[in-house]
């Protein structure tokens, strides 16, 4: 090596603050490099990133009339149902909502009654058939205070879940608990908004109001009413 006075030697002990490109090189900290390629600093020394993995993705099981069973009975018409959904869903019998807690493997119905899915909240019309063909508008990862860290998606105005495995991804979709289903956000719009305040995931399109979900309820951000009481707008 040739011997130069001049030059001017640093190193590092830990770079888990990892890249920021957005600075010029000697206004960083300490612990960031300011350029990297295919590198992750995940306790603090630089190693090659790891490659991409594609996840064959799963979605809730759907409920269809194939899976509910007329059974012939000598007094009365009697339907049975087996419930993959035992510990939270609820069937209609007599004109009441029971548990199936209370009659976990099967219930009769007394009439012949119109058809309900069970957890209806999973089924989402076409909720899978969206996330695999409508518009990607924005993904962010998201960490809820109780729950498991998961990916956020707006796909064609709905908001998706993500829960990447070894081997598959869980995904469903998460519905707007203090609107009517036909109010999604707009499906054609190309770009959509996302980003984690606190423990509140906050998705938004620049149109419709706010999503904001904590990690098991989503509701809409609230922009009209006194200034005390509206939150995120547009």
């Amino acid at each position: 090596m040739i011997a130069d006075k001049n030059r001017v030697f640093d190193g590092w002990l830990s770079l888990e603050g990892g890249v920021d490109a957005g600075r010029e090189p000697d206004t960083i900290d300490i612990n960031q490099v300011q350029s990297a390629i295919n590198l992750t600093f995940r306790g603090g020394s630089p190693a090659t990133r790891p490659g991409f993995k594609k996840l064959d993705e799963s979605f809730p099981l759907i409920v269809n009339p194939d899976d509910v069973h007329h059974v012939p009975h000598p007094e009365k018409q009697v339907w049975c149902y087996n419930s993959p959904y035992q510990a939270g869903s609820v069937d209609r019998i007599g004109g009441e909502y029971v548990n199936p807690k209370d009659n976990p493997h099967w219930y009769t119905v007394l009439h012949d009654p119109p058809y309900y899915r069970m957890d209806d909240h999973l089924t989402n019309e076409n909720s899978e058939y969206i996330y695999r063909n409508g518009i990607f508008q924005c993904a962010q990862a998201y960490s809820p205070h109780n729950g498991e860290d998961c990916i956020m998606a707006l796909v064609g105005g709905r908001l998706f879940k993500i829960i990447p495995g070894i081997s598959t991804a869980k995904v469903r979709e998460i519905i707007i608990e203090d609107e009517p289903r036909n109010l999604r956000n707009m499906k054609r719009m190309p770009l959509g908004y996302m980003l984690q305040a606190d423990k509140w995931l906050i998705a938004q399109d620049g149109i419709s109001a706010p999503i904001i979900y904590d990690g098991s309820k989503a509701r809409r951000s609230k922009t009209s009413g006194l200034p005390d009481e509206t939150e995120i707008p547009v």
